[in-house]
């Protein structure tokens, strides 16, 4: 039998971190220091690397990869950003992290902004649905061919909604939608309630 000891190291003071640029990015590294100083909860290593993550550059902070601008920006503004917000590179060189470069754009604006004038082909936008559907949680639309005549038979004979959307294995707003944009099964519908 032996016994597990556990030290405890107290660190007064942070080193001085050297960092060593592989992507070859540019930026501020005495500010970049000082972000990532604020970032983490714990004491540094004294050598970072500055790496290509995706296509921007990174730093781990406490086990997490960090994207450098991202990281620069919640420095200068002393918070966290949202989601919904992203970091834009003024100039379009994605490792040109200079704190000058960098501004905040909502998500919507920034993708419009990027977007601008692009044409998606049938391939991308088959690789778009194929990722969207390998996401969780995401709830797929399924196209349903309804009949028309078929409905109109249905909604005058008094079937209700629900009924019509469980036999077409269908959203109940599908059925909704398709009725309110013909006019002739609205007037079958509007039939059966007054009978």
């Amino acid at each position: 039998m032996y016994t597990r000891m556990v030290i405890w190291l107290t660190v007064k003071s942070q080193r001085k971190i050297r960092w060593i640029n592989d992507c070859n990015c540019k930026v501020d590294e005495f500010l970049l220091t000082k972000a990532s100083l604020w970032k983490s909860r714990k004491p540094m290593v004294s050598i970072k690397h500055i790496y290509k993550f995706g296509n921007y550059a990174a730093v781990t902070i406490d086990g997490r990869k960090i994207h450098v601008h991202r990281l620069l920006m919640e420095y200068e503004l002393l918070n966290n950003i949202p989601i919904t917000f992203c970091v834009h590179h003024l100039d379009g060189n994605k490792m040109n992290d200079s704190i000058d470069n960098l501004a905040i754009m909502v998500s919507g604006a920034h993708n419009s902004h990027h977007m601008n004038g692009h044409v998606i082909t049938d391939k991308q936008r088959e690789m778009i649905l194929k990722a969207n559907h390998r996401r969780k949680g995401m709830k797929i639309q399924r196209r349903v061919k309804v009949p028309l005549d078929e409905l109109k038979v249905f909604l005058k004979d008094g079937k209700s909604i629900n009924w019509i959307s469980r036999h077409y294995e269908c959203d109940w707003a599908t059925i909704k939608r398709r009725i309110h944009e013909n006019p002739e099964l609205l007037e079958a519908q509007h039939d059966t309630r007054t009978d």
